[in-house]
Parts: C-alpha cells; sequence; structure tokens
C-alpha cells in the first residue's frame, strides 16, 4: 500500500512535540512528531510498527538555540513598532513568510527530514 493510501486509511494520529516516547507513538497509523526531538534511529523504529512519521514543521516561528535563526538577517523577522515580534508564551520569533531566506530554509529542512532522517512527510 502506498504512503498516500495508508495516510488516507489511516484510522488514528498522534501530535506530539517532546522528546522520547518511541514505543508509544508507534501505536498510532499516523506520529506527527517534532523533527528535532528526534533521532534518525527513533523515527526508524516508529516505522518498523508501519506507524507513518510526518515532521511537524513551524513556518512562521523559530526559537532562538536554533541554528536556523543565526542564519536569518532582522529584515527577516516581523516587526512592530520597530521590535522583532515575539510570541512570549513559547519565546519564539515570528519570521516572515515573505523572507527568500526563510522560505530557503524551510525547503531545505523539508528534504533533510525526508531524505536524511526518513520522514514520510511533513506538516505546517
Amino acid at each position: 500500500m502506498s504512503l498516500r493510501e495508508r495516510f488516507r486509511t489511516a484510522s488514528n494520529f498522534v501530535l506530539y512535540y517532546g522528546y522520547g516516547k518511541t514505543k508509544e507513538l508507534s501505536n498510532f497509523d499516523i506520529a506527527i512528531i517534532e523533527p528535532t526531538a528526534h533521532t534518525k534511529e527513533e523515527i526508524n523504529k516508529i516505522k518498523e510498527s508501519n506507524t507513518l512519521v510526518i515532521a511537524y514543521i513551524s513556518i512562521i516561528e523559530v526559537i532562538k538555540d536554533s541554528p536556523n535563526y543565526n542564519l536569518l538577517n532582522e529584515e527577516d523577522f516581523i516587526h512592530v513598532n520597530e521590535k522583532p515580534l515575539i510570541n512570549e508564551r513559547f519565546n519564539t520569533y515570528m519570521v516572515s513568510l515573505s523572507s527568500e531566506r526563510w522560505r530557503n530554509i524551510l525547503h531545505h529542512n523539508i528534504g533533510k527530514f525526508i531524505n536524511i532522517y526518513g520522514y514520510d512527510g511533513y506538516n505546517w
């Protein structure tokens, strides 16, 4: 059965942002997970149970500790009253989708997650 068919016929899913829980994630037809929180080995372990593993990618937020943050310039961020817009609840910086640099980073990351880490797809 193709990935598309497996996705269409899935009867349950989990959305998980934390670390670990490989065994628990394997109990679902689809696991949508934070890609920076899991190793390639963990992804493969989840997939062994026939679970589709989807990388969740935030397209408008970046944390300061992320390597992607250091690739951005001041003009890549959304500004309000000349200050970068910050989601204070999660301490994330809001990035403009009009930034070509940011879009290139997103495309690069998607390719990496699928081609190197083995994710079955991505969601944003």
